[in-house]
């Protein structure tokens, strides 16, 4: 049981998750109809990976190297500060991408912005709290799928049911390896799926 929640926490890090929200996204619109060309699919998926996770994948190794945090998952709270602001940072490069190189529409900017918003949150929370960034991320995911769902009008439940259960898992994962709170992973995840579903309620 420990391997496997420690296997969901390493395929659910907090910087692969932007990428799977891009591929998947990209694979929603193909599934509609809409054919993306491969090398714009290809461009959006490597650009997301590098500013969303190399870039601050990166900062985090070096900070590790000279002893500054411990780990890659950065366990304590008093750590995280300095690798959240690196990721914070990226993810601000990330949407400059979005919008000004790939041109993504506006409910995708919003989607994104509210990624930044959640990572943002949980940088001030970190400073009196610790949190799940595990979850936050993940929370941003979910709110994210939902919000571009009810946009466009199509609720596909057995994907959205798939993605808050695969969550429910998570949570396990991360209380299972006793590096969180029950309201930490809770509050996390709430925490990022209110702050990317909400804005797609609004345009």
């Amino acid at each position: 049981m420990k391997v496997s929640a420690k296997i969901l926490s390493i395929l659910l890090y907090p910087m692969f998750i932007p990428t799977y929200a891009m591929g998947l996204l990209c694979w929603a619109v193909n599934w509609m109809g809409k054919p993306l060309p491969a090398f714009y699919v290809t461009y959006l998926i490597i650009g997301t990976l590098c500013f969303t996770c190399f870039i601050p994948l990166t900062a985090i190794l070096i900070l590790r190297q000279k002893g500054i945090i411990k780990d890659l998952y950065i366990n304590d709270r008093t750590e995280r500060s300095t690798p959240y602001i690196y990721s914070l940072l990226s993810m601000v490069a990330w949407w400059l991408f979005l919008c000004f190189v790939v041109k993504m529409p506006t409910i995708i900017l919003l989607l994104a912005g509210g990624t930044i918003v959640t990572l943002l949150a949980v940088t001030l929370i970190n400073l009196k709290w610790k949190i799940s960034i595990h979850l936050a991320c993940f929370g941003a995911f979910a709110g994210a799928i939902t919000g571009y769902c009810y946009y466009i009008g199509f609720m596909p439940i057995w994907t959205i049911s798939s993605v808050f259960l695969t969550a429910l898992l998570l949570m396990y994962s991360r209380l299972y390896l006793q590096a969180h709170t029950p309201m930490q992973v809770v509050s996390g995840f709430l925490l990022g799926l209110l702050c990317t579903f909400l804005p797609a309620l609004f345009i």
